[in-house]
């Protein structure tokens, strides 16, 4: 397992940002207010969002509609994250798949057939 790998995952809609890496599984989501007048970035409300293993998530991705999460962890583990479309800082946990037995490699979602893929060691 490569230490380094820290998942960082911008929303479409470019105001918030989910963090993986954690030791502990844990997923950090932060909104970032830009003010343009007064030349500031903000970061507002972080979430963090538990997973069921002690076990980082390496890696993560975000559907283009902005309704989902698919991460990976070290041990194989996919979960699956429904994003609340009033509060996008806040995700339910959706679904959790034990198809695979090592750390997840990829994950790539293809919205028009409803599916998605991933991939391990």
């Amino acid at each position: 397992m490569n230490d380094t790998k820290a998942p960082i995952v911008f929303y479409n809609d470019g105001k918030n940002v989910a963090l993986g890496g954690f030791y502990n599984g844990n997923i950090l989501v932060q909104n970032v207010d830009e003010n343009i007048d007064d030349k500031k970035t903000k970061v507002k409300c972080s979430t963090v969002h538990l997973t069921n293993e002690i076990s980082p998530i390496v890696q993560m991705v975000i559907s283009k509609s902005d309704m989902f999460v698919i991460c990976g962890n070290t041990l194989g583990t996919i979960y699956i994250f429904i994003i609340n479309e009033s509060n996008k800082s806040e995700w339910t946990l959706y679904k959790t798949i034990h198809d695979h037995q090592s750390e997840i490699t990829s994950i790539s979602i293809n919205e028009n057939l409803n599916i998605f893929i991933s991939s391990s060691e």
